[in-house]
């Protein structure tokens, strides 16, 4: 199948604005129609968000730094239920269903007291000796917990930015480096993000007729967070939502209790990754004659990103304080390293004219992407020590690796004419190919047109512009082709192998 997410280009290159300092933003637009779309090709079907950076100025060189201070709060908490309200509605809906009460009169009454006096025992022993929480035999624990005041809570964020930019006629600069420390809204286990990002752009006027703009950025992200949690944390917020109130936070003795998942959060595992994105561009924009500019750009980018992730086992306490194993019982280590190539050369030309109150520009060009990722990955259980590596576990080793490639191609040119910028048109075509489709399906042809009325514009409409400064109307239709797919050749049948069984 496919998948359609907006196109989001860099200064003309694809890129992650997620990796972006805002701080660096020139301004931002959003192109949403197929019309205005398609002149970028099957990588555009769900639009494209264009994002300009800034350039240095012409004049004295200006130094800049601010930061800013934030506290983060979780927001749209679930309002708890007290355990005795929420035992009561457990009943009931466990009779509705045709079964039996889950909780007794006594163990009702149980919940209500160990409320009014917090001194109370909340959990009881079962008969192996452990502090019980699923049994049946009417000793459930009769806490009263909000669990998500307990796992949430507020975070403390820094941020710092430093930029000069100048110049002269001839040549512009401009320089910035960004630092970001977020702090997780985990209460319990370590969760954190920090970036650090450079970026150096300089404009060069090589002749009256030639401009060259070289631009650098690099960003380096380092996430890390409780195993359990993984990327996502999918697991981790389902259950979350899902905890009975009446389970305590600690056991009689003050130790966490297994189903809390507290113990996992602090001492299961860490997942820690470093992402590195180093992107370079280089475009030379050329004035032969006047109305005409010819572009050409090279864009390349390396992404490395490294992921460590160990589970390490946990442990509970019975009744006389003495631990046993419970989750990740066989520890274990796992290393992933990820790196790709992106190439994108570009190079289009395009020239405007006006005749009286007619306004024309034609444009054309060519355009390419080679993209190369490559990953490799190890996990190893069973580790003999306090610090997790491949090297310090000692059972069932096993490796993984991809090495992928796409293309793409694409033909575009468009024409644009207006008359006194009232009544506009629009006309794109691109040829396009991509090397995820079949030999013989890998090109077609994408037209698209657009026509609009600036009724602000019009002399009726001067009275109204100090109210209402901007009115148009537009009307587009187009096709756009759409290379998203889920997997990097959706046209080979495949099936999986694992060596191990």
């Amino acid at each position: 199948g496919s998948s359609v997410s907006p196109l989001v280009l860099i200064d003309g290159m694809e890129g992650d604005m997620n990796a972006l300092n805002p701080q660096d933003i020139e301004n931002i637009s959003i192109l949403k129609d197929a019309s205005a779309s398609s002149i970028y090709g099957s990588r555009a079907a769900g639009g494209v968000i264009l994002i300009t950076t800034k350039s240095g100025k012409e004049g004295k060189t200006v130094v800049n730094y601010n930061n800013s201070f934030r506290f983060n709060s979780p927001l749209n908490m679930p309002e708890k239920m007290d355990s005795y309200t929420w035992a009561n509605y457990m009943n009931e809906a466990s009779v509705n269903s045709g079964s039996g009460v889950w909780f007794s009169d006594r163990k009702l009454e149980q919940i209500k007291q160990a409320q009014l006096d917090p001194s109370m025992p909340t959990m009881f022993p079962n008969k192996n000796n452990r502090w019980e929480v699923w049994d049946e035999n009417d000793i459930l624990p009769v806490g009263d917990t909000d669990w998500f005041k307990e796992h949430f809570g507020n975070s403390f964020t820094h941020e710092h930015n430093f930029s000069v930019n100048g110049g002269t006629e001839s040549v512009k600069y401009y320089f910035s480096a960004n630092y970001l420390s977020q702090e997780g809204i985990l209460r319990h286990g370590d969760e954190s993000k920090e970036r650090y990002g450079i970026t150096g752009k300089i404009d060069v006027k090589l002749a009256d007729w030639l401009k060259m703009t070289y631009n650098t950025r690099f960003t380096r992200t380092d996430f890390e967070n409780p195993s359990y949690i993984g990327t996502d944390g999918g697991l981790f917020y389902h259950n979350n939502a899902r905890y009975w109130p009446i389970i305590p936070v600690h056991d009689p003795n003050g130790n966490y209790v297994r189903e809390s998942f507290i113990e996992m959060l602090k001492n299961g595992g860490k997942y820690k990754t470093q992402s590195d994105i180093n992107s370079q561009q280089l475009a030379f924009q050329a004035t032969p004659l006047e109305g005409w500019i010819i572009n050409a750009e090279l864009n390349y980018r390396i992404v490395n990103r490294n992921e460590h992730t160990d589970w390490l086992t946990t442990y509970a306490y019975d009744v006389d304080n003495n631990p046993y194993a419970t989750d990740n019982t066989t520890s274990s280590v796992r290393e992933y390293n990820y790196k790709s190539n992106y190439y994108n050369p570009n190079i289009f030309t395009e020239y405007s004219r006006s005749f009286g109150s007619h306004n024309m520009k034609v444009m054309g060009g060519f355009q390419s992407e080679w993209m190369r990722p490559r990953s490799f990955s190890a996990i190893r259980a069973g580790v003999l020590s306090g610090l997790p590596t491949l090297d310090t576990t000692s059972r069932n080793p096993r490796v993984g690796g991809e090495y992928n490639k796409w293309t793409t191609a694409g033909f575009f040119g468009r024409v644009n004419y207006d008359y006194l910028s009232r009544y506009l048109f629009e006309a794109n075509l691109r040829y396009d190919g991509s090397s995820r489709f079949l030999r013989d399906n890998r090109w077609n042809l994408f037209p698209s047109f657009s026509a609009g009325w600036n009724i602000s514009h019009e002399e009726f409409w001067e009275e109204l512009s100090s109210t209402l400064n901007s009115f148009k109307l537009r009307a587009s239709w187009g096709e756009l082709g759409n290379q998203n797919t889920d997997s990097w050749y959706p046209f080979y049948s495949t099936m999986g192998y694992n060596p191990n069984g």
